[in-house]
């Protein structure tokens, strides 16, 4: 006598169809929270920038200048190291060194 051994099919759980949806379903939603993000973070950039109405000098860097230089002409009365600290952050400036030519904005002095 022998045995016969009989196979059914294996049905996997996630069929390919399924599979198709889930994909289709997070790539939407991320879609739609991406599109979200960038609608709302410009409204709110828009918003500050229509109520902002700041007024800055902007200097043109001369041959031989520097921070310091440009703090102690623009800012005499203001210690040099913080009219500098309010450049580099006025004008997001990772370090000191600027280069001929470059236009910097100067924090007001009120």
């Amino acid at each position: 006598m022998s045995a016969t051994i009989i196979q059914f099919p294996v049905r996997s759980r996630w069929s390919a169809m399924r599979i198709y949806r889930l994909t289709r379903t997070i790539v939407v939603g991320l879609l739609v929270i991406w599109a979200a993000c960038g609608f709302f973070s410009n409204q709110s950039a828009s918003a500050v920038n229509a109520n902002a109405h700041a007024h800055f000098t902007y200097v043109t860097v001369l041959p031989g200048q520097s921070l310091w230089s440009i703090a102690e002409k623009y800012a005499p009365n203001q210690d040099p190291s913080d009219f500098i600290q309010q450049i580099l952050s006025l004008n997001n400036l990772q370090t000191s060194n600027v280069s001929i030519g470059e236009k910097l904005a100067l924090p007001n002095n009120n």
